[in-house]
């Protein structure tokens, strides 16, 4: 089985170091970098990771952006798709003002003084340190910026999804998660009823302010889909 693991907005996956410095080297553990995956959509991106994916058992992670691309898989690969764990994702819109998202201008996602006491407040709850709304930064820094924008369409276009799966999901759910909403959570929970949601607590960014604590939960959960595939 490979577990991958799909970053957030940024689509980098730079902001996973922390929860793969926690789990075992030995897991067969793949990052996809948006940038690189072809289409512009979250079918078609699901659609190329499908082709080149297709004949293998997946345990998905799919942080804030992605939730949507591990639900266009399930769409596809069907029981090939083992279990997701959903990192403060969502897969419908995150909130009322997602639908805005598109216009939201590129200095905004610049780091300056404002945007870092912004980042912080909205992302972070308030808690985060300097070095880790820096790696925010930075990561968006380094992703494509016409590619960024489509993201941030695509966030904008999402519509409730149609089909049900019965795929066991594992929501990593922040308490003061001001990104997206309970409503966006319970769509998750509607769509795939097979759904265990655990609350950690902090901001948006948990698995850059918990590291350990999402790594224990993936980790927990992959064992126990283990025992589960065995039986």
């Amino acid at each position: 089985m490979k577990i991958i693991l799909l970053p957030g907005l940024d689509g980098t996956g730079m902001l996973f170091k922390g929860v793969l410095k926690v789990l075992p080297r030995t897991l067969n553990i793949q990052v996809f970098c948006l940038d690189e995956l072809e289409g512009d959509s979250y079918a078609k991106k699901a659609q190329y990771l499908a082709e080149h994916l297709q004949s293998t058992e997946l345990f998905i992670v799919a942080e804030s952006y992605s939730g949507p691309i591990a639900y266009e898989l399930c769409n596809i690969l069907g029981s090939n798709v083992k279990q997701i764990v959903f990192l403060a994702s969502f897969i419908s819109a995150p909130s009322s003002l997602s639908r805005c998202a598109h216009l939201i201008p590129t200095f905004a996602l610049q780091a300056s003084e404002l945007n870092m006491w912004l980042l912080n407040k909205i992302g972070f709850s308030g808690a985060g340190s300097d070095s880790q709304i820096l790696d925010v930064f930075k990561s968006i820094s380094c992703a494509n910026k016409a590619k960024l924008k489509n993201r941030l369409q695509n966030i904008s276009r999402l519509r409730k999804p149609q089909n049900l799966h019965a795929t066991p999901v594992v929501y990593i759910k922040p308490t003061n998660d001001i990104l997206v909403n309970n409503r966006a959570v319970d769509e998750v929970k509607s769509v795939f009823n097979n759904t265990k949601v655990i609350t950690i607590s902090g901001g948006h960014f948990i698995a850059q302010t918990n590291p350990i604590k999402c790594a224990d939960i993936i980790k927990k959960a992959i064992v126990e889909n283990k025992s589960t595939q065995y039986f």
